[in-house]
């Protein structure tokens, strides 16, 4: 995964996807700090404005670097359709599986 300074990174984890900016990504780029604000307004406040991560954030291993860009917003635009392609995907699967468990009877 290319960096660059001042990047928004579209990321995988284990429960979702979110776009983070490169300051809160750890050394070892294997996790990432995450604000615990209890609203998605804040969080995404924080994350546009690049806050610096505080002693109280989390640390979370990242699943996979999804996609990089310059912009907050690009990002967010990358991030929706990776959202897309991945329902398809997911209900293509569920309907893939599901035939296949109907079959076995």
């Amino acid at each position: 995964m290319d960096f660059h300074t001042n990047s928004f990174h579209v990321i995988e984890f284990k429960d979702g996807v979110q776009v983070i900016p490169d300051n809160w990504i750890q050394k070892d780029k294997n996790k990432c700090w995450y604000p615990n604000y209890r609203t998605d307004k804040d969080i995404n406040k924080a994350t546009k404005k690049r806050q610096t991560p505080q002693d109280d954030w989390l640390s979370y291993p990242i699943k996979q670097f999804l996609n990089t860009s310059e912009t907050y917003n690009d990002a967010y635009d990358k991030l929706k359709k990776s959202e897309k392609y991945s329902d398809i995907n997911t209900d293509t699967d569920d309907k893939t599986k599901k035939n296949q468990s109907q079959k076995a009877y």
